[in-house]
């Protein structure tokens, strides 16, 4: 069974918000979802699927109805269980998360469960605001016990380097 869906949230000291969840739509009511995504104040969902991963499990429209309550969409697609292969592509999207923390506003992160994938990005987010790794990473467990799930995403998350 699909556990309902919930946003695991880290407060910045700044005011941001950075939240967690599992894929919006997984349980049959991406809509429903997406209400509570919009209640909850994002500002930009980060999808770390793929297309074909986020349309076989129910979140196909998820671009099309974020876009509708005035929330931005992001894709930065990791295989399951896995790390980026390099930082390119990740100062891209970064950037643009780190300005929205700044102003104190909040982003959710979704994978497939909202553990790995997400938590992995949401730890390389802290690290990136000046938390030490394995701190930011017990910040993370305590809202969402699974977050990183393997060694290489906890490696990629704590090799990034404090925003200047």
């Amino acid at each position: 069974m699909i556990e309902s869906f919930a946003i695991y949230a880290v407060d910045l000291p700044g005011g941001g918000a950075i939240g967690i969840s599992r894929m919006p739509g997984r349980s049959g009511d991406l809509a429903g979802d997406v209400a509570d995504i919009s209640a909850w104040g994002a500002s930009l969902v980060l999808s770390m699927t793929g297309d074909e991963e986020r349309i076989t499990r129910g979140a196909g429209d998820l671009p099309v109805l974020l876009e509708a309550q005035g929330i931005v969409w992001r894709s930065f697609a990791v295989v399951d269980y896995g790390a980026p292969d390099g930082d390119a592509s990740w100062k891209v999207v970064a950037s643009e998360l780190h300005a929205i923390l700044a102003a104190g506003r909040r982003i959710l992160i979704h994978c497939a469960g909202g553990c790995g994938r997400s938590g992995m990005a949401a730890l390389r987010l802290l690290v990136e605001n000046g938390v030490d790794a394995q701190q930011g990473l017990e910040v993370i467990r305590k809202i969402r016990t699974c977050a990183v799930e393997t060694e290489a995403q906890f490696q990629w998350a704590a090799k990034g380097t404090a925003c200047g």
